[in-house]
């Protein structure tokens, strides 16, 4: 309950900030013809760009007042997921409506639309989100339209399985996501501290982090704020090497990561040399795992490979990723990660050998 109540009053101040509450408020008056009254009474469900959230409207004829409804598609650690503010009026006007100091627009019977600041709490009076609603039901505040009924035996939660030792076992390591159309990769390094770390690239370097908690619950993965406690994602195994997350951006494949095998002997002889990229820089991998960018010698950084990689450590050993200059070993090609079409090329210079005796 304590998150629910975080929740309300996050959004109250926000609503607030953007110009007034729309509890308890004068609408704009309307002519509410009986005809007019009739189109809109019943309960009706909205979304924004925000897929995680999701509106509920309901209108009442008898006393003409409105409920809403924010529903959190994703629940915090409480397990609550909705917010409802009670007992705002409504008024209509032929096709156009008034909820609280908000104005509508009634489309057909089936779907009208609502301009708030509900989904975007910083925009100015002219900037306001338009959430598009659908009818659901002709009866206001019909819950069976929106949720599961509490009553069914068979419409109960299970018992909740927090961090089965096996489960978490086949989650711990690191998860990568390709997305060569947006020019990003993703990696999740799930930790056995039960934090999870999430780290962004672009086509030639390092991008991001972020840092939350994680834990399974039966057989899926939540991923939670450090400090919020609100959830981030979802995530479901479809087996040990493929993970699907479900969050506000929709579903995201991963694929794990093998185990890392470092400094394979024949790997590192076959990378160790001169490289270049098409613009003239270099770097040159010594056999003493030392190396040098444009011919000068990294005063602190190492290099090694770690199963089809060369990085570059910017310091004596593994600090961090934000560290780390990712190659991938392709030929006589090195490819800055995550390998894309735009990613840098580095192609191995003939005639040139390393300084093996530094």
């Amino acid at each position: 309950m304590r998150s629910m109540k975080k929740l309300f009053a996050i959004l109250s101040m926000l609503l607030l900030l953007c110009g007034g509450s729309i509890l308890f408020v004068s609408c704009e008056l309307g002519e509410n013809d009986p005809e007019d009254v009739k189109r809109l009474v019943g309960t009706w469900e909205g979304h924004v760009e925000r897929k995680d959230v999701e509106y509920i409207l309901s209108f009442f004829e008898e006393d003409m007042r409105v409920t809403f409804t924010m529903v959190l598609l994703w629940p915090n650690l409480d397990g609550d997921n909705s917010i409802m503010l009670e007992n705002t009026s409504w008024s209509v006007d032929g096709d156009v409506f008034y909820v609280g100091p908000y104005e509508g627009e009634i489309l057909s019977d089936s779907r009208i639309v609502l301009k708030t600041n509900w989904g975007n709490p910083w925009e100015t009076e002219e900037e306001r989100t338009r959430i598009v609603f659908d009818k659901v039901s002709d009866l206001p505040g019909d819950t069976d339209a929106t949720q599961e009924d509490p009553e069914d035996p068979e419409d109960e939660p299970e018992e909740e399985v927090i961090n089965d030792p096996e489960m978490v076992s086949r989650v711990v390591g690191l998860w990568e996501r390709k997305d060569e159309a947006n020019g990003e990769a993703v990696m999740l390094e799930f930790r056995e501290s039960m934090h999870v770390v999430e780290y962004g690239y672009d086509a030639n370097m390092y991008r991001t982090d972020s840092s939350y908690k994680w834990e399974t619950v039966n057989d899926r993965i939540r991923t939670t704020g450090l400090q919020t406690g609100f959830v981030y994602f979802w995530a479901q195994l479809v087996n040990d090497g493929v993970m699907i997350t479900s969050s506000s951006s929709g579903g995201e494949v991963y694929a794990k990561l093998p185990e890392p095998v470092y400094n394979v002997p024949e790997t590192i002889q076959s990378v160790i040399g001169v490289w270049q990229s098409d613009d003239g820089d270099t770097f040159e991998l010594n056999a003493d795992m030392t190396y040098s960018e444009n011919g000068v010698l990294s005063e602190f950084g190492v290099w090694r490979t770690c199963n089809d990689e060369v990085q570059l450590l910017w310091d004596e050993e593994f600090v961090a990723w934000v560290r780390t200059e990712r190659y991938i070993i392709s030929g006589d090609e090195l490819i800055r990660y995550p390998g894309f079409a735009e990613s840098r090329r580095y192609h191995r210079v003939a005639d040139e050998t390393a300084n093996v005796d530094r």
